[in-house]
C-alpha cells in the first residue's frame, strides 16, 4: 500500500506494445477511475476501461493514494464482457467468453452486451460455469438484480462480487427461515436483490433444492493451537520493494545460511520497531522464501499454512501482547479445504461475525511464476 500525497503520478500499462503513459493525480482520495477521465484515458465510445494489478484484481473503485504505483488496463480475474445469443432457458443463457469458455449467465437475455462475474460453480451435464451481471459504475447493482452465490456454512451472510474491492466480499443478508438456510448450507443457488440491496430472497424456481441435497456440516472444533513464532528465526529487513507483487505483498532479499534469497514480505512494511520480522518458511523451486514483518494492522498481508483442521489461525498482536484468533474464509479463486496444509497468502481483515478474519488472496507459487 503506498500512500501518496498531493499531485503525484503513477504508471499506466495501456497494453503489450503500447507505451507507457503518465497519470496525473490531483487528489490522491480521488478513484483510479476519476484518475483517468481527468487525465483523458476514458473510450471515447462510452465503455468502461477495467484497470487491474498484478494479481489481476480489479482496482478502478480504489482510493488513487492506495493504489500500486503502475497500473495496468486489461480484463480482471472472473470478470468478463460478452454478448448473448438468447434469451434464458430455465433461468440460465448461454454465452461465450473471449478464451472461448462456454459459460451461462443468469437470467441472460438476447443481444444484450453484458459485464459478468463468472463464478466458480459448474452447472449442467456440459459443466458450464455459472455468471451473473453487475455494473461496473456505481452503485454496481440494482433492486431485482438475480445473483448467484454458495449459502455460507455459518450464520445468513452470503457474498457477492464487490466492483469496488475487485473480491467476492459484498455482503448480502439471505432473506429466509433459519431451518430453510440450515437446509441449504454450501448451496449454490440464485437469489433477487431487495430494494435495499443489502438483502436477497432465495429464487426456487430458477435453482430447486435437490432432495438429496445433504447441507454442508462444519467440522467438530479441534483444541486451538497457537501459530507461534518462537521457534522461527527472527530476521532483519534492510531494503523492501513495497507491494511489488500486488498491493501488502513486498519484496525483498534475505541472507539464509549459505546464500542470498529472493523472499516474499508480508504484514506492516513500516512500524516503530523497524523492519523485522519472522523468517516462517525457506523457499523451493515452487515458491520464494516468506517473511512475515512484526505488526498488527487490519488490510495487512500474512503468509499462513493453513491447518489440518479447523478454520482458525492465531496471529501475535505486538500491542496487546497477546496472541489474536482468526477465522480463515476461502474467497472466490481460493478454497480452505482444498488447500489444507498448505502455504498461503491472506489478508487481515474486520468482521462483523467474528471480529477478524484472514481472507485467502494468493498462493506463493504464482508469485514465483511470476518471478521468473
Amino acid at each position: 500500500m503506498i500512500d501518496m500525497e498531493q499531485d503525484q503520478s503513477l504508471t499506466l500499462h495501456v497494453s503489450e506494445g503500447h507505451p507507457v503513459s503518465t497519470l496525473h493525480v490531483p487528489d490522491s482520495s480521488m478513484t483510479l477511475n476519476d484518475v483517468l477521465k481527468v487525465n483523458g484515458f476514458t473510450p471515447r465510445d462510452g465503455s468502461f476501461r477495467f484497470l487491474v494489478d498484478e494479481q489481476g484484481t480489479m482496482i478502478n473503485h480504489r482510493e488513487a493514494g492506495r493504489a500500486p504505483p503502475t497500473v495496468r488496463c486489461g480484463v480482471p480475474a472472473n470478470v468478463e464482457q460478452l454478448w448473448i445469443d438468447d434469451d434464458a432457458r430455465r433461468g440460465f443463457a448461454s454465452a461465450v467468453r473471449s478464451n472461448g469458455e462456454e459459460v451461462v449467465v443468469l437470467n441472460g437475455k438476447a443481444f444484450d452486451f453484458q459485464t459478468v462475474f463468472v463464478t466458480k460453480w459448474k452447472r449442467g451435464k456440459e459443466q458450464r460455469r455459472v455468471a451473473y451481471g453487475f455494473s461496473p459504475e456505481p452503485p454496481f447493482y440494482a433492486a431485482s438484480d438475480l445473483v448467484f452465490l454458495q449459502v455460507p456454512t455459518k450464520g445468513e451472510t452470503g457474498r457477492i462480487y464487490n466492483p469496488q474491492s475487485g473480491r467476492v466480499d459484498r455482503k448480502i443478508r439471505l432473506q429466509a427461515p433459519s431451518a430453510e438456510i440450515q437446509a441449504m448450507r454450501g448451496f449454490w443457488s440464485a437469489w433477487q436483490l431487495q430494494p435495499d440491496l443489502e438483502s436477497a430472497t432465495y429464487r426456487a424456481d430458477i435453482t430447486p433444492l435437490p432432495t438429496d441435497f445433504k447441507p454442508h456440516a462444519p467440522p467438530r472444533q479441534q483444541p486451538k493451537k497457537r501459530s507461534m513464532n518462537k521457534n522461527k528465526r527472527k530476521i532483519k529487513l534492510k531494503n523492501i520493494k513495497e507491494d511489488a507483487w500486488g498491493e501488502g505483498m513486498h519484496k525483498s532479499v534475505v541472507r539464509l545460511h549459505t546464500h542470498w534469497a529472493s523472499a516474499l514480505v508480508c504484514g506492516v512494511p513500516k512500524t516503530p520497531n523497524g523492519r523485522e520480522g519472522v523468517l516462517v518458511a525457506n523457499g523451493n523451486a515452487n515458491r520464494p522464501t516468506m517473511v512475515n514483518l512484526d505488526g498488527f494492522q487490519y488490510g495487512m498481508t500474512q503468509c499462513i499454512k493453513i491447518p489440518d483442521q479447523g478454520e482458525t489461525y492465531e496471529l501475535y498482536a505486538p500491542a496487546q501482547k497477546d496472541y489474536l484468533s482468526c477465522v480463515i474464509e476461502s474467497s472466490e479463486s481460493l478454497n480452505l479445504e482444498e488447500l489444507r496444509g498448505r502455504w498461503v497468502i491472506a489478508r487481515l481483515q474486520r468482521s462483523n461475525q467474528h471480529k477478524r478474519k484472514l481472507v485467502l488472496e494468493a498462493l506463493p507459487s504464482q508469485l514465483r511464476s511470476k518471478e521468473n
